[in-house]
């Protein structure tokens, strides 16, 4: 059993240091979707893949306007494509979705 889940981390202040035109970032702390209704406050994504319930797999931080749509279907492609290079055929997992939506 696995399971994955992304979580918005809000963030305040300024970042100097971590200016995308001077340098080359992983993700960006910017303004997006607030799911804990502060839209004032910027924020980074965090993504997570868990297997035998609480065993972490595979991990990522997202950009604060990271979708969860493109982010499920990137994770999603990866898993897949790994599964057939190791020989497993397509439909030998189910993926779950839930949504608070």
């Amino acid at each position: 059993m696995s399971s994955f889940d992304t979580t918005s981390v809000s963030v305040q202040g300024e970042y100097d240091l971590y200016d995308t035109e001077k340098h080359d970032h992983p993700f960006k702390i910017t303004y997006g979707h607030s799911k804990n209704y502060r839209p004032d406050l910027k924020k980074f994504v965090i993504s997570l893949l868990c297997v035998d319930r609480t065993v972490p797999i595979s991990g990522r931080t997202e950009d604060g306007n990271g979708s969860d749509k493109t982010i499920n279907n990137t994770i999603l492609s990866n898993i897949s494509r790994y599964m057939a290079n190791q020989g497993l055929e397509p439909g030998t997992f189910i993926y779950i979705a839930d949504s608070e939506w």
